[in-house]
């Protein structure tokens, strides 16, 4: 093994931006320079097996330091090697490890089948006009690795994981069902940028248990647009340990039990969407989240029995600019967490007390 002792002005951030990014370093966090005596060490650095050599975009070499016994290696060739994307923003000291941008496969789908086989990464499914019945195809793994089937009381529902990067659209004329009624019609489980546009969702029979249309987990950029959520799996959305959620122009209604819980979130909103006809205890929780929005909504002839809006240990939460008409709750809110902004009131249980 090669060493070469050296000594030169050494900053954690000068390693990081300069020699971990593998690129020049133009401006350090603020910070103080001292010396230190590193080791310039030729290593030898594989990748699944495979000999990598970290160089400069003009080909010089770039060889791993020792510094205090620990082994600073190129960030960026190796971020690289590993197929992401790692920058540098100088303005903020920040460095960024991304999944690469890359076009998404186009794939138009007409069956359950051919629904469930397209579920991945990097892909933008299309929906012919038609019904999806993804129970009859229940135990079948005919997707990729990123498709599973978990057990619930009454079948099975189907769980999507890991998947970066995809866009479901139908066009308004297609429609996905499943038969269980304890399960979820699609559960995402650590998914980042999905996209849902112009899809109607639900299930085939009425249900008072668990389970719903769209559940997120441990996700992060979600867009759904003008898509419909019918009950009968008791809710529209569960979202819990998510972030950057976000629905515009969509519906939900005629759900058994609330219209969504959302939970461990941050950065939740809905946009110009319509919640109508939907029962049970409540009709929005949130708990531990920050960040919860909904503005220019619509809620229409819903009923429950506890507050409307079940709220507990959340900041940031505002109803702003949202139309109440019909509804029925024993109050308004629990938890007294609400920012409420040109609300209009019309007929419901608790206008008295949502207005002041």
């Amino acid at each position: 093994m090669k060493t070469k002792r050296f000594g030169t002005p050494f900053l954690a951030a000068l390693v990081l931006s300069a020699f971990v990014l593998g690129a020049g370093f133009h401006s350090a966090a603020e910070g103080v320079y001292k010396t230190v005596e590193a080791l310039m060490m030729d290593l030898v650095i594989t990748v699944n097996g495979r000999e990598i050599h970290p160089q400069e975009a003009d080909g010089t070499p770039l060889v791993p330091l020792v510094y205090k016994n620990r082994t600073y290696l190129p960030l960026r060739a190796l971020g690289e090697a590993l197929g992401k994307t790692v920058t540098w923003d100088g303005d903020s000291s920040t460095i960024s490890i991304t999944e690469p941008v890359t076009e998404p496969e186009e794939i138009t789908v007409s069956t359950a089948a051919e629904l469930v086989a397209a579920f991945g990464s990097n892909r933008r499914i299309t929906l012919k006009e038609g019904v999806y019945n993804l129970s009859a195809l229940e135990g079948q793994y005919i997707g990729g690795g990123n498709v599973s089937w978990r057990e619930v009381y009454d079948g099975s529902e189907l769980v999507l994981s890991d998947i970066h990067n995809m866009e479901l659209i139908g066009g308004g004329k297609a429609e996905i069902v499943v038969s269980p009624r304890y399960s979820y019609v699609l559960g995402f489980e650590n998914c980042g940028n999905i996209a849902i546009s112009g899809v109607t969702a639900g299930h085939t029979k009425g249900g008072e248990c668990v389970g719903g249309v769209f559940a997120f987990d441990a996700c992060a950029k979600i867009s759904l647009e003008n898509t419909k959520m019918y009950g009968c799996g008791t809710e529209g959305l569960c979202i819990s340990n998510t972030s950057d959620f976000k629905a515009v122009s969509c519906e939900i209604y005629e759900c058994t039990y609330d219209i969504m819980v959302v939970s461990d979130s941050k950065d939740i909103s809905f946009d110009n969407c319509l919640f109508r006809d939907n029962r049970g205890f409540w009709m929005v929780s949130a708990d531990d989240t920050s960040g919860f929005t909904m503005t220019g909504c619509q809620f229409l002839r819903n009923r429950c029995t506890d507050p409307f809006f079940m709220i507990f240990s959340c900041e940031n939460v505002k109803v702003e600019n949202n139309t109440f008409r019909d509804n029925t709750a024993s109050a308004f809110e629990t938890g007294g967490m609400i920012k409420r902004e040109n609300n209009t009131f019309s007929n419901n249980s608790f206008d008295s007390a949502a207005k002041k």
